[in-house]
């Protein structure tokens, strides 16, 4: 059964792979997007408001 076994890993390794791109990207994406207003250009549109 060594054809169930790499069928196996490999649906774990791409499921692995998909949990791994969506964190990555999560960790990545502020919350609001940026400001591109002069006096706050390249800030996070909710930098200064508390959780």
């Amino acid at each position: 059964d060594g054809g169930k076994y790499k069928d196996r890993v490999n649906t774990l390794m791409l499921v692995a792979t998909l949990v791994a791109t969506m964190t990555f990207t999560a960790g990545f994406t502020l919350p609001g997007g940026y400001n591109d207003s002069v006096p706050n250009l390249g800030m996070a549109t909710l930098a200064k408001k508390t959780a």
